[in-house]
């Protein structure tokens, strides 16, 4: 963005002035001087905001350590509070790249990276990241990835560690924020996992969660998919905010469903910070 306010600038000078070559010599010579402050780290990292950069980056490092390393790897015996079918279904997305890495995460880290609790050194633990999509999104804005850790049912990536959200290996108090994506709808007991949520966050850390709204019954589902998932239907962020009770502080962001949208499929969201 910056560079390119720059070449308009340099632009409209050139339009208006009549020593043309002397301001496009001028011109490249800034370029070349200020390189390393126009293309630093962050203008890389911003690239990965744009959706069909950060896939190419996705699918590439999937390919290596799922196809060439065969790093991919299942829990075995996840708690019976995972939805039976929800491996099964994760899994079947790895068949084609529009289920494998779905864009919806961007609508969620958006408002949760203008919250000013946060900041790059921030710890932060995504849970049910499925491929690296959501953790290279966080990079995009900034995020360290040093104090990014994902957490699912599968994984394939160093960066992502293998385990059931219904009980979680990680101390209590580790983490500054913790982005749950879409996977609540795979639990049958998703109070117990927003439990393990508070257990694993630290006071006053910031909580963003999304799932999918679905008009459709659990009979319709299973037709469309040949098998059910098993988990919960959250219908609104009132039942989300009710899963953490009096844990929740204060609410700085909620995309819920209003009626004109109550037969159409979409998102619920909500971020807010944590009080222990």
């Amino acid at each position: 963005m910056h560079l390119l306010k720059l070449i308009f600038k340099q632009i409209i000078v050139l339009l208006k002035e009549p020593n043309y070559f002397e301001h496009y010599r001028v011109f490249f010579l800034s370029i070349i001087e200020n390189f390393n402050q126009i293309f630093d780290e962050g203008f890389t990292q911003q690239l990965l905001r744009i959706y069909p950069i950060r896939l190419l980056v996705n699918v590439g490092r999937s390919i290596y350590f799922v196809d060439i390393m065969e790093n991919l790897a299942v829990l075995e015996s996840p708690t019976a509070d995972v939805g039976k079918n929800a491996i099964t279904h994760n899994l079947s997305a790895f068949e084609n790249f529009q289920t494998f890495s779905i864009p919806r995460v961007d609508r969620l880290i958006k408002p949760f990276s203008s919250i000013e609790l946060l900041n790059s050194n921030s710890s932060i633990l995504v849970i049910g990241p499925r491929s690296e999509d959501d953790l290279l999104c966080l990079l995009g804005y900034g995020f360290k990835h040093e104090k990014i850790r994902g957490f699912d049912l599968i994984s394939y990536s160093p960066w992502v560690d293998l385990g059931d959200m219904h009980a979680m290996p990680y101390e209590d108090n580790s983490w500054d924020a913790v982005i749950v994506g879409w996977v609540f709808n795979y639990s049958k007991a998703p109070a117990n996992a927003a439990q393990e949520i508070i257990r694993v966050a630290r006071n006053g850390a910031i909580i963003a969660i999304g799932i999918e709204y679905n008009p459709l019954t659990d009979e319709e589902i299973q037709k469309m998919y040949g098998y059910s998932i098993d988990g919960s239907r959250t219908q609104s962020v009132t039942d989300i905010l009710n899963f953490f009770g009096e844990s929740v502080d204060s609410v700085f962001f909620n995309h819920d469903i209003v009626a004109m949208q109550k037969d159409k499929q979409s998102e619920l969201m909500v971020i807010f910070s944590l009080k222990k």
